[in-house]
């Protein structure tokens, strides 16, 4: 019967849905066959399944309209030839307006103006080889460039050789990215030592991170370390995940990625006909396509519209998102929003022996207008940020205000959110530290049975200590079963008031308020004086007094009050909640069965400080304590002897209590609980009894 189930934290996080932009047709009347770059350009034919688009900051179009023309597309929509030869393939666009092709075995640069093409690199031969030497020496197997303003590189996925290329301003070719092996590894460490997998359509953000496409997912590279990522997709051609981390869903068909001014990427999700965006918090959402193949959509919002296989795509300095639909045989856009901009980006405030540091100020802009609101989060430490004003409308100057009070020595992290609605880069998150400086003594406010809260402890038992100063400013926690006795610096020590040896209590977490911890099974009953050293600093004592058996009953509320913790046996294999309503709830890997208890199922209440088990002190169990510890349950005014009274393995103080439920056990939403072990009762809980058929609890 012993098996441990984790309490479960549940929260729900509402995520803000981006704006949609309106979207339309810039190029292309819809036919697969391409006349030439002459009149309007949506009167044109393109042959979409081989055209490419790339856009200027000013918004103006390049296109391959894939029938061996080089088109300008001005910002009237008027057409005008750049080149008309047989070059082909992915464009790619500098500063100066030239242009870069690649295709068979070759990467070619064209001068701006549309003036004969040459080779930078590779030939018309393809294959592998030329690192550490000339370019044009080298032999490529490319399907895409682009070019990096700031620092005059070039970089190419080489995509059947399995690897990113950069040709450096002096003309000399790298491997920046890939072994050669076609595979998915690497992640955290040296592109270079990465396998990656028919790497193509890159992009590259102001900051030198490179991202590119390759199969399901889409990496990046920081070019400045040479460290590679996934940012999104998680190996999967299946992913219907809407405002969930990018790297948790998959992708269908990534071909093409782009990046915008605030360096939000964007993704042509080919294969199941949808763009992509990745906001600033790593959240992916669909900004354009229904998933299902189709042309539908202009003049509304992009959300709403119908694509068949959108590929490549180009970002101009406003925001608007140009792609190629190909198989409707189009070039579209999408109208940019807004964006906003903070300055500074981070904020750093000092105190010493508990001085407030002065406020700071950041400044909020946009190129639109619209309203925004402001949150603030700490990630440890209290409340001690905060900020004015928490709404408003842009531009705006945010006051932000830390307050040191009761933190003790030690740097503490927060946030503060911006959120602007209808900005394509919100929420713009600023990370804020607080360093505190100063001596520092720990106090102790409680000391508590971890579960139910009480008073009492007992052999055995996992405690909560709250008080101020106790630990670190950030959560620390240790692993299971073999707690240290001290923690992150912090240590807890029992004396007996009488005199004697301290015992020293297991660490199980720590932090500034709040540190748990437990409590040998070797201590015998008595008085005990509490303290805690942290930093060197040791606080006064705190008297708590120690029973045989004390036990406490897990509550849902994690405060040892209201509705239990507590599970089901014979339901789901144990994987169970008992609430008020069925349903279910996917955590932590595992789909939890939500249900209201029913007569005859087997009851398992959670909780610690049933008594001593030195078994179970290294993560054992001596197992059934019923008998000898005279525990009986008593559920809705009924006495019942549980099945089970004992510790469960691996995690030292954890103790469970099976109980039968008769099957004409009264019904009702708060059924009150009560444990007796001991003769010391455990504290109040209450738990939801239905009827037979019931999928609620009831009277």
């Amino acid at each position: 019967m012993q098996r441990f189930f984790p309490f479960v934290l549940l929260s729900l996080i509402p995520v803000a849905c981006a704006q949609p932009g309106i979207i339309s047709t810039v190029m292309g009347n819809g036919v697969p066959f391409a006349a030439g770059c002459s009149g309007a350009a949506v009167s044109a034919g393109i042959r979409g399944t081989a055209a490419s688009v790339t856009a200027d900051a000013a918004g103006i179009l390049y296109v391959y309209d894939g029938d061996g023309h080089i088109c300008k597309v001005s910002a009237s929509g008027g057409l005008s030839t750049l080149r008309d030869q047989p070059m082909q393939g992915p464009i790619a666009l500098d500063g100066q307006g030239n242009l870069y092709f690649a295709s068979g075995g070759f990467v070619a640069k064209m001068p701006a103006g549309g003036g004969a093409p040459a080779f930078i690199a590779g030939g018309f031969i393809p294959g592998y080889s030329g690192d550490g030497g000339l370019a044009t020496a080298a032999a490529l197997n490319p399907t895409g460039v682009v070019f990096e303003q700031s620092t005059g590189r070039i970089y190419i996925a080489d995509t059947l050789n399995h690897r990113i290329r950069m040709i450096a301003p002096s003309g000399i070719t790298t491997t920046i990215a890939g072994t050669g092996v076609q595979g998915f590894s690497g992640d955290g460490g040296l592109a270079t030592a990465a396998q990656i997998s028919l790497p193509q359509g890159m992009a590259m953000d102001k900051v030198g991170n490179l991202y590119f496409c390759a199969l399901e997912r889409v990496r990046r590279i920081n070019t400045n370390t040479g460290i590679i990522t996934t940012v999104a997709g998680n190996g999967s051609v299946i992913g219907l995940g809407e405002n969930v981390p990018a790297t948790s869903t998959g992708l269908g068909g990534p071909t093409y990625v782009a990046v915008d001014e605030a360096g939000t990427l964007h993704i042509s999700e080919t294969g199941v006909n949808r763009i992509r965006r990745v906001n600033a918090q790593g959240l992916i959402s669909t900004i354009s396509g229904q998933g299902i193949p189709g042309f539908s959509g202009d003049g509304g919002p992009a959300t709403a519209a119908f694509l068949f296989g959108p590929s490549s795509m180009s970002i101009d300095s406003a925001g608007n998102i140009y792609f190629v639909d190909q198989f409707n045989n189009r070039i579209r856009k999408i109208n940019g929003s807004p964006t906003i901009t903070v300055d500074p980006g981070e904020l750093t405030f000092s105190s010493q022996n508990g001085s407030t540091p002065p406020n700071q100020t950041v400044n909020v802009t946009t190129t639109g207008s619209g309203g925004f609101t402001v949150t603030v989060a700490t990630a440890s430490g209290g409340n001690w940020l905060s900020a004015t004003p928490t709404s408003g409308t842009l531009p705006a100057t945010l006051t932000i205000s830390a307050n040191p009070t009761g933190l003790l020595i030690g740097s503490y992290s927060g946030t503060v959110t911006i959120t602007a609605p209808g900005t394509s880069n919100s929420p713009k998150v600023i990370p804020v530290t607080l360093n505190v400086s100063g001596a520092s003594v720990p106090n102790i406010t409680a000391v508590v049975n971890a579960s139910g809260y009480q008073a009492k402890l007992a052999p055995g038992v996992v405690f909560t200590i709250f008080g101020t100063f106790l630990g670190p400013a950030s959560l620390t926690v240790a692993p299971a079963p073999n707690y240290p006795l001290g923690l992150s610096t912090t240590s807890v020590r029992f004396s007996p008031s009488g005199g004697g040896a301290a015992t020293s209590a297991r660490m199980i977490y720590t932090s500034s308020g709040q540190v748990a911890g437990h409590l040998p099974s070797s201590v015998t009953p008595g008085v005990y004086q509490v303290r805690v050293t942290y930093l060197g600093a040791t606080s006064d004592p705190f008297n708590v007094t120690v029973v045989a058996r004390s036990i406490g009953i897990a509550a849902a509320n994690s405060a040892g009050s209201g509705p239990a913790q507590a599970s089901i046996a014979t339901v789901n294999g144990g994987l169970s909640l008992i609430r008020n309503s069925e349903g279910t709830l996917d955590f932590g890997g595992f789909t939890w069965r939500l249900t209201p208890a029913r007569g005859g199922d087997i009851i398992v209440f959670w909780g610690t400080g049933g008594g001593a088990d030195l078994a179970n002190d290294t993560g054992g169990s001596s197992g059934n304590q019923t008998a000898a510890g005279s525990f009986f349950v008593t559920i809705g005014g009924r006495s019942i002897t549980p099945q089970y009274a004992g510790t469960s393995s691996g995690f030292p103080g954890l103790w469970q209590v099976n109980v039968p439920l008769p099957a004409d056990i009264a019904t009702s939403c708060t059924v009150p609980v009560l444990i007796t072990g001991g003769g010391e009762p455990s504290n109040a809980v209450t738990i939801a009894i239905a009827g037979p058929g019931q999928t609620t609890c009831g009277p």
